[in-house]
């Protein structure tokens, strides 16, 4: 067993031993949320953080895990960094929001790919920080569920709506130190990092064959275009509601 496994075990019985007192009984919470300095999620998370404080919790957002201060429970969504061991003793507990079925699609962008491969309900996992990425403990599962029409925008209204219904799970739990989560089973799969050239467009395929790409296309950071007579042209794509 690694030294990082030894410290996951040992935050855990420690848990189990110290953090025994009921719901009613306990301390507001000093909760973390950790995420990237350019997630699309941030434009989600002031609205959660004045929820979350009307609860009488306190919340720390930020973008640097060394600056993160001592805490009850530290949540990574839209977080890609690799956390330290000394990062994460800072917190009793750690979690993790990844958008699939895990073992399931590890990895990078999993809502963008599975979209892409016509899902129209995909997974979302809440799980503790491992050693091993996207491979702790599944604590709670919630279903995401698309319609077929929705835009980068909505699906990440949806992402970031099922998000916080995991992370108020855990704040809603009697004790939260001493979730049981289980183990992934199953063949693990993963899906690569997505770059702006996999937002080309196909010019012998038709707009309906790829309109699950086109769903997923970021106008700002990787924009759907197609090259065509030697020259490149980008496509922007908008919903016109009636």
């Amino acid at each position: 067993m690694t030294g990082y496994q030894n410290f996951l075990k040992n935050c855990l019985n420690n848990q189990i031993a110290v953090m025994t007192a009921s719901k009613k009984n306990m301390e507001p919470l000093r909760i973390s949320l950790v995420s990237d300095k350019n997630s699309w999620i941030n434009n989600f998370i002031p609205n959660y953080i004045s929820s979350i404080n009307k609860t009488h919790h306190s919340i720390n957002w930020l973008f640097n895990v060394d600056n993160l201060k001592d805490g009850d429970l530290c949540f990574f969504i839209g977080f890609h960094e690799i956390v330290n061991v000394e990062n994460l003793k800072k917190h009793k507990r750690n979690f993790v929001v990844h958008e699939s079925d895990l073992p399931y699609g590890k990895g990078w962008s999993p809502l963008t790919w599975q979209i892409i491969e016509n899902k129209s309900e995909i997974r979302i996992s809440l799980i503790d920080v491992a050693e091993k990425v996207d491979s702790g403990n599944i604590i709670f599962q919630d279903v995401m569920t698309f319609q077929g029409h929705e835009l980068i925008e909505e699906l990440r209204a949806i992402q970031a709506k099922h998000t916080f219904i995991l992370i108020d799970k855990v704040l809603g739990h009697e004790n939260p130190f001493i979730i049981k989560g289980r183990k992934q089973k199953g063949k693990e799969t993963f899906y690569r990092r997505r770059f702006p050239a996999d937002s080309q467009l196909d010019v012998g395929k038709s707009i309906k064959a790829q309109f699950n790409l086109l769903r997923t296309v970021d106008d700002k950071r990787y924009p759907a275009y197609f090259c065509l007579n030697n020259h490149k042209y980008k496509i922007k794509i908008e919903k016109i509601n009636k």
